[in-house]
């Protein structure tokens, strides 16, 4: 399963190391590809020291990704978790 981490602010952070931990090792549980945030440098920091794809918008991880965890602030999270629901992409929302 691809995943992606949207919003890597400090709780997103967390979210995304824990992705690529489960992406590692020789029985990987996910393939964690890419981290999505509107800040651009916090997405590129973050995606450099994870060895992901950086992206700014959601829409770019359509055909992408398979299932994302969304960390972003609350009011965003209804409208994000409904973009991604209609696009036939698993949800966390944390």
């Amino acid at each position: 399963m691809r995943t992606a981490v949207v919003g890597v602010g400090f709780l997103g952070n967390f979210h995304a190391q824990k992705y690529k931990a489960l992406s590692g090792g020789t029985e990987p549980l996910c393939q964690f590809v890419a981290v999505c945030d509107l800040n651009e440098n916090q997405a590129s920091k973050v995606a450099a020291e994870l060895g992901v794809k950086a992206v700014i918008k959601p829409q770019e991880l359509i055909g992408l990704v398979d299932a994302v965890t969304i960390a972003t602030i609350t009011p965003t999270h209804f409208e994000l978790a409904k973009f991604f629901l209609e696009n036939g992409i698993h949800v966390n929302v944390d």
